[in-house]
């Protein structure tokens, strides 16, 4: 069978959910295709709360960095780390909502889960704090993101 790039199975994968199983992992055996339609229902919108975390200690990372109290590489490592995983995150919920709109409906409509909805733009706003020391303009975009999200 001719190899295909693996971004173009991703894509596939994406916009045509019956996209063949078969098909991928015969040309690629390690990469689980569908993006696991059971795990992506329920990859919860309360994971943004991690990047709350982590945007947290990271701008706490650079006030004591300017301080001389850590490396200032710590918390450009910081930023790094809790960047990736905003983005991570996003991708994955962007494909929840194309993939299984009825999913996020669902927990758009629970009393509970509804509340962690707003940890997605407060994390565009804790992330954009820690990166205006390093690019100031991707800062802002992403400062203003977060507040017309929010």
């Amino acid at each position: 069978m001719k190899k295909m790039s693996l971004s173009l199975i991703w894509f596939e994968a994406l916009v045509h959910p019956h996209y063949g199983d078969e098909v991928v992992t015969e040309v690629y055996p390690w990469v689980y295709t569908r993006l696991d339609m059971e795990r992506l229902r329920n990859f919860p919108v309360a994971f943004f709360s991690v990047v709350l975390g982590l945007g947290g200690y990271t701008i706490v990372l650079d006030r004591i960095g300017q301080v001389g109290a850590v490396p200032p590489q710590l918390s450009v490592g910081a930023l790094v780390v809790t960047l990736l995983i905003l983005v991570a995150f996003l991708a994955v919920y962007a494909a929840k909502l194309v993939r299984a709109p009825e999913a996020v409906a669902a927990e758009f409509s629970h009393p509970i889960k509804l509340a962690f909805f707003p940890a997605i733009s407060i994390g565009l706003l804790l992330v954009s704090v820690g990166l205006l020391p390093e690019v100031p303009a991707a800062a802002r975009a992403l400062w203003i993101s977060g507040a017309v999200l929010h």
